[in-house]
């Protein structure tokens, strides 16, 4: 894989020209502003599972199941360029993670529609780590080591559990309610100019609730849920820029809140209609986040306070209707519309988006094993933010400033499918 990208988002004519001037020969040197970095990958994945499953549950009360999970992940980066201001001419890390975990499984129907859910999953995450940095000191074509650094098996012992209990209260409508406590692993930030208490991460744990209510019959169905979240160590992702000056120098990196909490509810339904003409399908969730204040420090020793507010990327309202009506047994006319609330982009600053709203349209032909499609995608042209990073980008004062990342504009398109 390659990933490589402009930095600076503009060439050398770009940012001397009006508006901002930018001397390239400042302090009588050429400085050109200009960043231009590149990230090569080489990754092998290699997974093996093993499962023992009872048969179907027939006449019998129970079912289970019990796995054994490895997975092996070894990943080379190589990355050249301005990303570090010059201080390094290329950088090279390997990962080597090594997942093992066994996971059991019991489902338990007692008399008169009464049964418990048990699972566990215990797991061993082991990963090596090391980095070298190279710079040409002498600017003579030869590379001398100017950082190292390394993690020798950093391991995480991580246990998952959850319980459920259940209550069919008919054939077609149940009762359920669960406690679980699920995890995150912890790992490595690889760049080097991140300071040394944030080159690793803990693992996160948390402790789910969740009450809810299904109910599927043959031309209607609901199902609501209501959860709570308790959430400890928690992972957030962070960016720093090290030099106002140098766009190369913003990067993400993962560190650990003390602790948060979510909690919500969700609801959907979906009925049918004039003798199976029109499938109407709604969808509505009201989600609450709490990060509490966290503390961090970025390369220059700065301490930056977070948190005290909600976690980013967390729409507080968000909604969806969608219509299918079948005028005939080949058509199907699909309309979907949908809503999200406004939310904070990133945990590293307090920007939000605003709230929108998305229409899509499509209708589908169907002629045998053959089908055509015309579909249209956000048809009311809606301009709407997904992203926002706030950094130094723009010379000479290189003052943060909030950059959006839009969503698609409006777009249509054909699609020509055959099954055989």
């Amino acid at each position: 894989m390659e990933h490589s990208y402009d930095g600076d988002w503009g060439n050398v004519q770009f940012w001397e020209d009006e508006p901002y001037s930018w001397d390239s020969y400042y302090y009588g040197d050429y400085l050109p502003y200009d960043y231009y970095d590149k990230t090569s990958r080489d990754r092998e994945t290699t997974s093996h599972e093993l499962r023992l499953l009872s048969p179907d549950r027939g006449e019998k009360y129970y079912s289970y199941a019990l796995g054994l999970y490895h997975k092996s992940l070894v990943e080379s980066d190589q990355m050249s360029g301005w990303i570090f201001n010059g201080d390094v001419d290329q950088f090279d890390g390997e990962f080597n993670i090594s997942n093992l975990a066994l996971y059991g499984k019991v489902d338990v129907l007692f008399d008169r529609g009464l049964g418990v859910d048990l699972s566990a999953r215990g797991e061993i995450v082991s990963l090596d780590y090391a980095a070298t940095s190279l710079k040409d000191l002498d600017y003579d074509g030869a590379y001398d080591t100017s950082y190292t650094s390394s993690v020798d098996d950093m391991m995480n012992m991580l246990l998952g559990l959850k319980g459920a209990i259940y209550y069919d209260i008919t054939e077609s409508d149940r009762v359920f309610t669960s406690v679980s406590r699920g995890y995150k692993a912890g790992g490595v930030n690889q760049n080097p100019f991140i300071s040394d208490e944030n080159k690793h991460y803990d693992p996160e744990q948390n402790i789910s609730f969740e009450l809810g209510y299904k109910s599927f019959k043959e031309k209607s169905s609901y199902q609501a849920t209501f959860f709570y979240m308790l959430r400890e160590n928690l992972q957030v992702s962070v960016s720093a820029q090290q030099d106002p000056g140098n766009p190369g120098s913003f990067y993400y990196f993962t560190s650990n809140a003390a602790s948060g909490h979510n909690y919500g509810a969700e609801y959907e339904r979906s009925q049918v209609f004039l003798d199976d003409k029109l499938k109407l399908t709604s969808s509505i969730g009201y989600l609450r986040t709490w990060i509490d204040r966290y503390e961090f420090y970025i390369d220059n020793g700065t301490s930056v306070v977070r948190g005290n507010r909600a976690q980013s990327q967390s729409p507080e309202f968000s909604y969806s209707m969608i219509a299918e009506i079948h005028p005939s047994e080949s058509i199907t006319i699909s309309i979907d519309y949908s809503f999200k609330d406004k939310y904070f982009f990133s945990d590293s600053h307090d920007h939000r988006s605003d709230a929108y709203h998305l229409l899509n349209l499509s209708a589908e032909y169907k002629i045998n094993s053959a089908s055509i499609s015309l579909w249209g995608k956000n048809v009311t042209d809606t301009r709407y933010a997904v992203r926002g990073f706030y950094f130094g980008l723009e010379p000479n004062n290189f003052e943060d400033k909030l950059y959006l990342q839009w969503g698609d504009p409006i777009h249509f398109g054909a699609s020509l499918r055959y099954d055989f």
